[in-house]
């Protein structure tokens, strides 16, 4: 599914895969890169668009702007944010 991830770039979209594994968000310039995924959830300031991609709980999080990829084990009780 495809949803709105405005904020740096107006208008931008990201997309939301479901598979056997779990949800992959195709995030694009939302979040640049993993790491700056790490710092927002670290320090508990995430911009709208990454508020919007982690209350989906993705598996797998990627980026435009980066060939690593953020990913979370799952299990019970997680909560990225």
């Amino acid at each position: 599914r495809v949803f709105t991830t405005s904020g740096h770039t107006p208008g931008h979209q990201s997309v939301a895969v479901e598979s056997f594994e779990g949800l992959t968000v195709i995030a694009g310039q939302a979040i640049e890169t993993a790491a700056e995924l790490e710092n927002m959830l670290a320090s508990d300031a995430l911009m709208e668009a990454a508020r919007r991609i982690v209350s989906l709980k993705p598996l797998r999080v990627l980026f435009s702007h980066d060939h690593a990829s953020w990913s979370r084990v799952p299990g019970p009780g997680f909560s990225p944010g």
